[in-house]
């Protein structure tokens, strides 16, 4: 039987697969692509939702989330560090009973 910690694993992984698979199909030189005017390259995509997922691990250990963003260099910096993040988050997540994701914590706090 499935666990509410894994389904939400599950869903999170779902959702960034297929990021993640759009950016293998990207070729570096496209790297920088906007599709309009102010709206956020393929790296810096990738660097936001790795941010974000840095933030789920601090939310889930207690602590409060950084949003500082190091730049990738390159797509492929870019790539390895969301999948790594990823897989972090999703092990996590697993990890979890299900009493921890009935908690909630302020918005303020995050």
């Amino acid at each position: 039987m499935t666990t509410q910690a894994q389904r939400a694993a599950q869903s999170f992984t779902a959702h960034r697969n297929a990021l993640t698979a759009l950016l293998t199909e990207i070729p570096e030189e496209r790297a920088a692509h906007t599709p309009w005017e102010g709206a956020m390259n393929f790296i810096s995509l990738s660097d936001h939702l790795d941010v974000s997922a840095k933030g789920i691990l601090a939310a889930i250990a207690g602590l409060a989330p950084s949003r500082e963003v190091v730049p990738s260099q390159s797509l492929q910096e870019a790539r390895t560090r969301l999948q790594d993040s990823g897989q972090q988050v999703a092990q996590a997540l697993s990890g979890l009973g299900d009493d921890d994701l009935a908690r909630a914590r302020p918005l303020a706090d995050v």
